[in-house]
């Protein structure tokens, strides 16, 4: 996956595992009609997980693309790889007494590699 621009967009992830945790934490413990956010303890900018990706995959870092080029392909694409979209778990640990096992997409990162 290419870097679009600079790579400084921002996301959260969460591993399978602690997402399908969750899940079984909001059924149990959750409150009707809430909305929490499952997502690990570190949001980070795309070119510091692609380049983590390819380190932990033993694969070539990541190539940037000018954000000119994939707006003519794709501008929704731009805006998703170039904003800022950091979440946090506050509530859902909280409220749901959840923790992700992965606290962050390190670790979770290490488990798809291994």
């Amino acid at each position: 996956m290419p870097l679009v621009g600079d790579g400084s967009g921002v996301w959260s992830w969460i591993h399978v595992d602690d997402a399908a945790r969750a899940t079984l934490a909001a059924i149990e413990r959750g409150r009707a009609g809430e909305v929490y956010n499952i997502v690990d303890d570190e949001p980070v900018a795309w070119r510091d997980y692609l380049s983590h990706c390819a380190r932990v995959l033993g694969a070539p870092g990541p190539f940037r693309v000018p954000v000119w080029l994939v707006r003519l392909v794709s501008p929704y694409a731009v805006i998703a790889l170039t904003s800022r979209f950091p979440v946090a778990n506050d509530k859902a640990r909280r409220e749901l007494d959840w923790r992700p096992m992965y606290p962050t997409y390190r670790e979770g990162l290490a488990t798809l590699a291994s």
